[in-house]
């Protein structure tokens, strides 16, 4: 089965950088399925999946939510950096470091909750 994703930015950030994608999304009304129906790759047929939300809810999200307030000092320095590449109107600049360092912070956090959590 093949999945495809809709990708969403991150809450409260100016712009989308890809890490751990499938952790992230969270609205999974986007993914649709290939189905071939007579078995000859000719013509195939999208269809949306139905999935129930309760079932597919991902921990490593609520964790990381719950760990957002030990990353301030990230998040501080990734907020400076976002509100200084959307005041100016052409720069090189971007805030891919400052991302990765948050991200970094928030899996830090989290991964201990989310593999003591695993069955």
């Amino acid at each position: 089965m093949m999945l495809f994703v809709k990708y969403k930015p991150l809450h409260n950030v100016g712009y989308f950088v890809p890490f751990s994608v499938y952790s992230l999304v969270t609205d999974f009304t986007h993914y649709t399925r290939k189905v071939d129906m007579m078995g000859d790759n000719d013509e195939v047929e999208t269809q949306p999946l139905t999935v129930d939300e309760e079932e597919v809810m991902d921990s490593l999200i609520k964790f990381r939510e719950e760990c957002i307030a030990h990353t301030g000092k990230w998040k501080k320095l990734l907020d400076e950096c976002t509100e200084r590449v959307n005041s100016k109107a052409k720069t090189k600049e971007s805030c891919h470091y400052e991302m990765v360092d948050y991200i970094q912070a928030l899996d830090h956090c989290a991964m201990p909750k989310a593999f003591a959590a695993l069955k």
